[in-house]
């Protein structure tokens, strides 16, 4: 439980952390106009959910075995120009059946990334009626 917890922390501290960073390169701390402001909050929010919510898109994909070919045919590939390299499966099956059993826990990445886009939602409404 606790380590669940740090895992939602720490994700959300590296999307609050990417929001600052795309806030103050904006400029926000020079800006006087209150609807400038919220702009920026807006577009420092919306980027930092691309960032975490698009990563974890790619683990969900990833996990259901959306780049399982390529990378059994690049390592398969590679595997001829490795003469000592023993062939770890003997088919495409095998390695999915391998990789079926070693799936990344993904699911705080997409939470932490939904909650930033309601931010960056909640800031554009804000935007919009001023």
């Amino acid at each position: 439980m606790k380590k669940e917890i740090r895992n939602y922390l720490i994700t959300l501290g590296v999307g609050l952390c990417i929001a600052f960073l795309a806030i103050s390169l904006r400029g926000i701390f020079s800006e006087d106009d209150p609807k400038e402001v919220m702009k920026y909050l807006c577009d420092g929010f919306f980027i930092s959910s691309i960032c975490v919510g698009g990563l974890g898109l790619l683990v969900f994909c990833s996990n259901e075995g959306a780049f399982d070919m390529i990378v059994y045919g690049l390592k398969s590939f590679l595997g001829f120009f490795m003469s000592k390299r023993e062939k770890k499966y003997d088919s495409f099956y095998d390695y999915r059946v391998e990789r079926a059993k070693n799936k990344i826990r993904m699911g705080f990445i997409l939470y932490v990334g939904i909650f930033l886009l309601l931010i960056a939602v909640i800031f554009y409404l804000i935007y919009n009626n001023m």
